[in-house]
């Protein structure tokens, strides 16, 4: 009865020795399978990087093909800064007024109130400004069109101021009477930025005298004047 049982027993452990041969087969398999999903994920995950690496070399060529930092790209963009447009006076040698029709005018500061010219640095105008330390600015109104055509005259065609009302502020700065408003300035420094000079100017006097919009200017171009 005992070999019988120890038999038994032998069989027994013979197929569960089976069962557990299996399993491990099974084990391994499962592994394989998953060693293989891992180095498939791996491949997925070095795919998508090397498509947006070759993404961003596209968009990278794309803003190099745009060329946004050239000046064909820059002047139009740069022409859509708006201004408003302004008679620039001050005084020659021999005390007459001279002035020009110029855009490049800003308030930068409120206490004390000061403003900025930007002036060509080839035009005349400029060094009478340096040696007269003042300057007026008529600012020219919707209805103040026609203040500008004088300032568009040759030298050979005599003084613009021929031909407009005009006075001066406390300081003596030459101002149009018939602008919308004008603001006479002590210059008080100057920076300089290239073809232009910017000439700051402390507001010491001023006059509104109409109560039209003022005129707008825009350019096609930024880096020419018109």
């Amino acid at each position: 009865a005992r070999a019988t049982e120890l038999e038994a027993l032998q069989q027994e452990a013979e197929g569960l020795r089976g069962e557990v041969g299996a399993a491990r087969g099974r084990l391994q398999g499962q592994a394989a399978q998953l060693e293989e999903a891992e180095r498939a994920a791996e491949g997925l995950r070095d795919a998508a990087d090397r498509e947006a690496r070759a993404h961003a070399v596209c968009q990278d060529e794309a803003m190099s093909n745009d060329d946004t930092t050239s000046l064909d790209a820059i002047g139009p963009a740069l022409g859509r800064v708006s201004s408003g447009l302004f008679i620039v006076t001050t005084r020659d040698e021999a005390g007459a007024p001279m002035g020009f029709l110029g855009s490049f005018v800003q308030q930068v500061a409120l206490s004390p109130p000061t403003v900025c010219v930007a002036i060509a640095a080839d035009r005349e105008h400029l060094a009478h400004v340096r040696r007269e330390q003042r300057f007026g600015v008529s600012v020219l109104g919707e209805d103040d069109k026609g203040l500008m055509k004088p300032f568009f005259k040759g030298p050979e065609d005599g003084s613009p101021f021929d031909d407009v009302a005009h006075g001066a502020g406390p300081g003596g700065a030459p101002v149009l009477t018939g602008a919308l408003s004008w603001l006479e300035c002590r210059v008080c420094g100057e920076h300089d930025a290239g073809d232009h000079a910017v000439v700051l100017g402390v507001v010491e006097a001023g006059s509104l005298q109409g109560d039209s919009a003022p005129l707008t200017h825009t350019r096609k171009n930024g880096l020419r004047y018109s």
